[in-house]
């Protein structure tokens, strides 16, 4: 390779005012030759090199330098930026160099983090699937941890991705069979919050999906080791993490003679099935029925059936926590969007507990109510459709049928700020044609000792407000507000100071 290029200062900027790191930003070049004397002559050439030639700083010039994203803004390695920005040349040149084919130090993945499920906070409002806590970011944010497979797959470059493979880069938990234990110390791959396979289903690479699985990638492959929050296969990422459902994925896994479609994730013992159902779509049940029986789905580790699921709020928006009997009983919700976290409901004005609090000035003259978005009859009608469907190609026992925490779907139905009164009732007389004996709506108590009648009761009354006394302590019965003050003087908008936003929800 001809060393025409002549490196400039610019060129060789370490990178200590936070920019990026020099091989990092050669990488991305589309000129080889940059990259190709930044690798050979950069760090000699460097205005720290005469002062200290063994500086630490030198690895900023060559194939392996790792940029932290604690430390430095943002994981990424001149192999993850070769392959982001498409530089087949520089993918090739940078392997030839010496770059690890992983493309991220192992130190930098997450190490592997175990809760038992029941320790759930009372207070806590989370995703029917997932854990309090989940990633606030999407799979695909650009400061997700990630290896060089990982990073091809999500591009779609085959010939990236086989040149990294070529390398022998660590695919041992996503090779067929998976490892059963995870060896010591844990490699890349157990380690890692995603896969290859989930990468390509997320960013819709068919052809590349197809490319891992005639490679011997597992469709079974779940990251469970690691994140509690990615446990999913790919198969169920096509309809989880895909918004609309990625399909075309869904049938290149169902389709593959290893698929394994009775899968649950490992901590919640959610089926394909059921993250489907959430989406309430006829269309896209029927059309997994095809590989899958409805009744196969049964129940989450959390209790839930597909018609709970279906009558779940679809986040705290949809919710009437002004109800105290509602805000102590419903604790999941529909979502599957990873944007979604639950607003921070203040007991007292968070300004009259702690006067120097500062606001922003569009927080102090927020006038907007809580919970202000209407539900609408397209969401009734969606949610009534699709309970009218799973009960008809399963079983009418889902009316009756508690979760962990003792709520029937009922329950959840008659916990909405605005009730969908045609499902309710139409769940109502069902049951009652089908089972004489059994009243769900005014029998079944769950864990607090509320009917779905009593729920749906305090709703009917409940004042909307600001701030709540029983929001503290959860609402446990304990409706003192804490420090002995009461919310004589509410602020117009310091209901969103822990973090309010509500955007992306699905």
């Amino acid at each position: 390779m001809s060393q025409s290029y002549v490196l400039q200062d610019s060129d060789l900027d370490p990178g200590l005012d936070g920019d990026d790191f020099p091989a990092v930003r050669a990488a991305a070049s589309a000129k080889p030759l940059f990259l190709n004397n930044l690798l050979s002559h950069g760090w000699t050439k460097s205005p720290l090199y005469n002062s200290n030639p063994q500086n630490i700083l030198a690895s900023r010039y060559g194939p392996n330098a790792f940029m932290d994203g604690v430390i430095d803004g943002l994981y990424d390695s001149p192999l993850l930026r070769a392959i982001k920005y498409h530089r087949q040349a520089n993918v090739e040149l940078l392997l030839r160099a010496g770059a690890d084919p992983n493309g991220q130090h192992i130190r930098f993945l997450p190490s592997p983090i175990r809760r038992p499920i029941d320790e759930i906070p009372s207070r806590n409002l989370t995703r029917f699937w997932a854990e309090p806590g989940f990633p606030s970011r999407p799979p695909a944010a650009p400061n997700m941890v990630m290896t060089a497979l990982e990073r091809a797959a999500r591009e779609g470059l085959v010939e990236a991705f086989d040149a990294v493979l070529s390398k022998s880069p660590d695919v041992s938990f996503w090779i067929s069979p998976q490892p059963a234990e995870m060896p010591s110390p844990p490699p890349h791959s157990a380690l890692s919050p995603s896969s290859p396979l989930h990468a390509a289903v997320e960013e819709r690479h068919e052809i590349m999906l197809s490319h891992l699985l005639t490679l011997g990638f597992s469709p079974n492959t779940i990251p469970a080791l690691a994140s509690e929050s990615r446990s999913v296969t790919p198969l169920m990422a096509s309809i989880a993490y895909c918004d609309p459902p990625n399909l075309e994925a869904y049938d290149i896994l169902t389709a593959h003679s290893a698929t394994d479609v009775s899968l649950r994730t490992p901590r919640y013992a959610t089926h394909t099935l059921h993250f489907a159902a959430a989406h309430l779509s006829v269309g896209l049940l029927q059309h997994l029925a095809a590989a899958t029986p409805l009744a196969d789905a049964g129940t989450t580790a959390l209790g839930h059936t597909l018609l709970h699921i279906i009558c779940l709020p679809l986040d705290d928006t949809h919710l009437n926590v002004f109800a105290r009997s509602v805000f102590r009983s419903v604790h999941h919700v529909r979502t599957l969007s990873p944007a979604w976290r639950p607003t921070r409901l203040e007991a007292t004005c968070p300004r009259l507990r702690r006067p120097g609090l500062p606001s922003s000035p569009i927080q102090a003259n927020m006038e907007a109510p809580l919970f202000s978005t209407p539900q609408s009859a397209l969401l009734f009608a969606a949610q009534l459709e699709v309970a009218i469907y799973v009960l008809d190609h399963t079983s009418s026992s889902m009316i009756s049928a508690i979760d962990g925490l003792g709520n029937s779907a009922l329950h959840y139905l008659a916990a909405y700020q605005t009730p969908n009164q045609d499902l309710i009732e139409y769940l109502r007389g069902r049951e009652e044609q089908e089972s004489v004996d059994s009243n769900t709506w005014k029998e079944a108590r769950n864990a607090w000792g509320y009917t779905a009648e009593d729920l749906w009761q305090d709703s009917q009354v409940a004042v909307k407000g600001r701030h709540m006394a029983f929001w503290h302590n959860g609402g446990s019965g304990d409706d003192r507000v804490e420090g002995g003050m009461e919310d004589k003087n509410p602020c117009w908008g310091c209901w969103n100071l822990g973090g309010g936003a509500r955007t992306g929800a699905t």
